[in-house]
C-alpha cells in the first residue's frame, strides 16, 4: 500500500500538481464562499472569461511569461470591473447586464485577438489549463496570490461580512462602500489568474463555486463556510488528481471540477412539491454526497445567525479519505521492460514496426486524435515520466511537448524523428506534416532504428533487418503512388481539404492542395478567407472536396455546398483510424488516401 503511494509521490509533477492545488484551494476557498453568499456567482464566472483577452495580449507581446500574462489578465479583469461599477452606476443597466454585456465583448476579443495572432497560439490551453504544465515561476504566482488573498481576508472579512449581511447598514456606515466592492472584485481577479494555467479560463470558476456551494448548504456561519469550503475544494483537488493518475485518458482539471460537483447540495429538494407524491420522486433517485450526510433541518439555514454542522466535516473527511484509500490501491505496479513514448498514432506504428516485441510503445495521442489541440493527461505524463525512450515529430507539431516532458521529470532520452527531412513552408510556418510523403517516412524509420539501436544496442541487428523490410514496403508504396497519380490530367490535380496537411504529399507527387485553415488545426478562416477561397473554387478547376478523420466537416461541406463540388471521401491526415478502421497502421493510411483520391479524382464525370 505505502508502496503504491509512493509511487505517485515519486513523480515531479504530481508532487507539484498536489501542492499547487493546496495552496489554490486555500486561496479560492475566501472568493468562492462570499461569491455565492452575495449571489455573484455567475458575475464569477462572466469575470474568468473576461480576463481572456488580456492573457492572450500578454502572450502575444511576450509569450508564455507568468508576468507578461498576469499584467495582462490583471489590466483586463480590473477594467472590466471597473467599467461595470461605472454603468451600474451612470446609467440605466444593472450591474448584472452591464457585466455580461462587457464579459461578452472581453470574450470575442479574445477569440479575435488568438485569431489574428495565427496558429502558433495554443487556444485549448488558455481556455482549459494544464497542470503539468505548472512550472517554478507558475507556483510562485500561486503563492504570492494565495497570500495576499488571506492577508486581504485578514482585514476586510469584517467589512465583507457587515456588507453581505445587512448591505443598507454598511452604505449609511461607510464613506466608501464601493471600495470594498472593487477590492473584492480586485482578489477574485487575482485568483482567476492564478488557477489559469491549471485549470483554465473554462474551468477555474469551478474550484471557487461549487465547493462553496456545497458549503453553503452545509455550513451554517460564514466563518464555518470559509473553512468547509477550503476542505470541499481540497478533497476535490486531491482526489480528482489521484483519479486521473488512476484511470487512464482522465484530465485531470475536469476531474478536480467532476469530484467538486459530487458534493453538490441535494438535488432532492428541487421536486416540484404538490406535483406528485414523495414516492414517484424519492430521495434515493438522487444519490449524492450531499444527500448521503446532509444536515436533517428542513429550513434553509441562515449563514448570518446559525452554526456549521461540525459532524458533516467528519463524515466528508472520512469519506474522502476512504475514496483516496480506494484509488491508491488501484494504482498499477510498474514493470522493469524498457519503456518507449511517441507522441502521436502514426509515429506511435512506424516505432512498433522497427521494435517489434523488445519494447512497450505508448502513443501520447491515440487514433483519430488531432495532436495540435490536444492536452496531455497525468496518465500521459506518468507514461513519459516512465520512459526510456521518448519519440517527438517535431518542427513545431506537439506544442505540448517540452512542457510534458520538462514537468515530468523523465530521465528518457528524447528523440526528433523528422531530423534529416527539408521541412516545407506554408505561409512562413514550417510545415510538420512530413510523413504524408513515404520517402520522409522512410527517414522518420532510419531515425527510429538509429535511436533503438541506441537504446538496446543487444537488438541492434533486428532492429536494422526490421527497418529494411519496412523501408522496402514504404518505398514500394512510394513507386506505385508516383505511377497512379502520374495518370491524372492537370484539370484532375487539385483538391481542398478541411486544413492544409498535405503539403509534403503534393510536393512529392505533383498534386495542389487548397485548404480553408492552414497547418494547425486550432486557427479558423475569417469570412473574407473563406468567400475568397469560394470564388477561387468556382473559377478554378477543382476535382474533389475531402474531410478529414480529425476535423469537423462542417466547413468542407459548407464549400461543397456553396461551390457543387462534391465531397470525394475522407482521408487520414494527421492520426490513423481506431480498431477495425481503414487505417490502422501508416501503410494502411497511405493506401487508404491513395485510393481515395484516386477513386475521386480518376472519375472525370463528377
Amino acid at each position: 500500500m505505502f508502496e503504491l503511494v509512493s509511487d505517485m509521490w515519486s513523480f515531479v509533477f504530481m508532487r507539484r500538481a498536489f501542492v499547487v492545488t493546496t495552496v489554490l484551494s486555500a486561496s479560492v476557498a475566501p472568493v468562492g464562499a462570499f461569491l455565492v453568499l452575495r449571489r455573484l456567482s455567475l458575475a464569477g464566472e462572466a469575470m474568468a472569461h473576461a480576463i481572456t483577452p488580456g492573457i492572450v495580449i500578454g502572450f502575444v507581446t511576450a509569450g508564455l511569461s507568468v508576468l507578461s500574462l498576469l499584467v495582462g489578465g490583471l489590466v483586463a479583469g480590473i477594467g472590466v470591473a471597473v467599467l461595470t461599477a461605472f454603468l451600474a452606476r451612470r446609467t440605466i443597466l444593472r450591474s448584472d447586464a452591464s457585466l455580461a454585456s462587457l464579459y461578452l465583448i472581453a470574450l470575442a476579443l479574445g477569440i479575435f485577438i488568438l485569431s489574428a495572432a495565427g496558429s502558433a497560439v495554443p487556444l485549448k490551453s488558455f481556455l482549459f489549463g494544464s497542470i503539468l504544465g505548472i512550472d517554478d515561476a507558475s507556483m510562485l504566482l500561486v503563492g504570492a496570490v494565495a497570500t495576499v488573498t488571506l492577508v486581504s481576508f485578514a482585514v476586510l472579512l469584517r467589512p465583507l461580512i457587515v456588507s453581505t449581511c445587512d448591505p443598507v447598514f454598511f452604505d449609511a456606515q461607510s464613506r466608501r462602500p464601493w471600495l470594498v466592492e472593487q477590492a473584492f472584485m480586485l482578489l477574485l481577479v487575482l485568483n482567476l489568474l492564478a488557477a489559469f494555467k491549471t485549470l483554465g479560463t473554462l474551468m477555474a470558476v469551478g474550484l471557487m463555486i461549487l465547493p462553496a456551494t456545497a458549503a453553503r448548504y452545509w455550513a451554517g456561519t460564514i466563518t464555518a463556510q470559509l473553512g468547509l469550503g477550503f476542505g470541499f475544494a481540497l478533497a476535490s483537488c486531491w482526489l480528482g488528481l489521484t483519479l486521473s493518475y488512476v484511470l487512464p485518458e482522465t484530465p485531470s482539471g475536469p476531474a478536480i471540477v467532476l469530484v467538486a460537483g459530487a458534493v453538490f447540495p441535494d438535488f432532492g429538494r428541487v421536486r416540484p412539491a404538490g406535483l406528485w407524491p414523495d414516492w414517484l420522486w424519492p430521495d434515493w433517485l438522487w444519490p449524492t454526497a450531499g444527500q448521503a450526510v446532509r444536515p436533517r433541518s428542513k429550513h434553509r439555514s441562515n449563514p448570518c445567525s446559525r452554526r456549521e454542522n461540525t459532524m458533516t466535516l467528519k463524515k466528508t473527511l472520512c469519506a474522502g479519505l476512504a475514496s483516496a484509500v480506494i484509488a491508491f490501491a488501484a494504482l498499477p505496479a510498474t514493470a522493469d521492460e524498457l519503456k518507449v513514448v511517441a507522441s502521436f498514432s502514426i509515429l506511435g506504428d512506424m516505432v512498433e514496426q522497427v521494435v517489434g516485441t523488445h519494447a512497450t510503445v505508448t502513443t501520447i495521442v491515440g487514433p483519430d486524435a488531432d495532436a495540435h489541440i490536444y492536452t496531455p493527461s497525468v496518465a500521459d505524463a506518468r507514461a513519459v515520466a516512465e520512459a526510456d525512450v521518448i519519440f517527438v515529430n517535431g518542427l513545431g507539431f506537439e506544442t505540448w511537448s517540452d512542457t510534458l516532458i520538462e514537468e515530468s521529470g523523465t530521465e528518457g532520452v528524447v528523440y526528433v524523428a523528422t531530423v534529416g527531412i527539408t521541412p516545407l513552408l506554408v505561409d512562413g510556418e514550417t510545415d510538420p506534416h512530413a510523413w504524408n510523403a513515404l520517402l520522409n517516412g522512410v527517414i522518420y524509420v532510419q531515425n527510429i532504428t538509429s535511436a533503438m539501436s541506441e537504446a538496446m544496442p543487444d537488438h541492434a541487428d533486428e532492429f536494422a533487418a526490421n527497418a529494411e523490410a519496412y523501408i522496402a514496403e514504404l518505398t514500394a508504396l512510394d513507386a506505385e503512388t508516383k505511377a497512379s497519380l502520374a495518370e491524372l490530367p492537370a484539370e484532375r490535380r487539385t483538391v481542398v481539404t478541411a486544413h492544409d496537411a498535405f503539403g509534403y504529399l503534393a510536393d512529392a507527387y505533383g498534386l495542389t492542395f487548397l485548404a480553408p485553415v492552414g497547418i494547425d488545426t486550432e486557427a479558423e478562416p475569417s469570412a473574407q478567407e473563406l468567400a475568397e477561397l469560394i470564388d477561387q473554387l468556382k473559377q478554378e478547376k477543382v476535382a474533389a472536396l475531402f474531410v478529414e478523420n480529425i476535423t469537423s466537416p462542417a466547413l468542407v461541406e459548407q464549400i461543397s455546398e456553396e461551390t457543387g463540388i462534391e465531397i470525394g471521401g475522407r482521408l487520414f491526415s494527421d492520426a490513423l483510424s481506431e480498431r477495425g478502421g481503414p487505417a490502422t497502421s501508416y501503410l494502411a493510411m497511405f493506401r487508404h488516401n491513395l485510393g481515395t483520391l484516386l477513386g475521386a479524382l480518376g472519375d472525370s464525370s463528377s
